[in-house]
């Protein structure tokens, strides 16, 4: 199963093309960035997700976890990116 369910604060909020690319920060015993992504984003989410990162609101988010591998100058790396789908963000 590729769930994600997590709560913390979106931060580095911005447009990348047809993505909406953010990063969740949560707080636990070491704090973990996660790089989220909404493909195709309304006006409507694009404006919640300005406006809780703005008021450093706590969210609740739940997506699909999504990795990839690349190679950049000969060496190999991992992706991950957690795909989620606007109306599975909720400020608490």
């Amino acid at each position: 199963m590729n769930l994600f369910v997590g709560v913390g604060i979106i931060t580095d909020a911005f447009e990348s093309g047809r993505m909406l690319k953010f990063t969740l920060s949560v707080n636990q015993e070491r704090p973990c960035n996660v790089p989220c992504l909404i493909f195709d984003p309304d006006q409507k989410i694009k404006d919640f997700i300005d406006q809780v990162q703005k008021a450093q609101k706590l969210v609740w988010l739940r997506g699909k976890i999504s990795t990839y591998e690349y190679e950049f100058k000969g060496k190999k790396g991992v992706k991950v990116d957690i795909v989620s789908h606007p109306k599975t963000i909720i400020a608490i």
